[in-house]
């Protein structure tokens, strides 16, 4: 496969994702509460770390721009 067949394999197979505004802020957010509770789970940090790494993940994500 030359490069412009690899090219054209990649465009035709890939998956073209879209995020506006918010949706995105909610993804991020999503994943990184995802980590931390994976973090806890695994034993990497204690229940007091969990709630605090939440909180100012929550502080993180409640602001608003203007």
């Amino acid at each position: 496969m030359n490069l412009s067949e690899f090219m054209l394999f990649c465009g035709m197979n890939a998956k073209i994702s879209v995020n506006i505004g918010k949706l995105t802020a909610l993804d991020t957010f999503e994943y990184e509460m995802s980590f931390l509770k994976r973090m806890r789970d695994g034993g990497e940090i204690t229940a007091d770390e969990f709630n605090r790494l939440k909180a100012a993940l929550i502080a993180k994500h409640s602001k608003i721009d203007g």
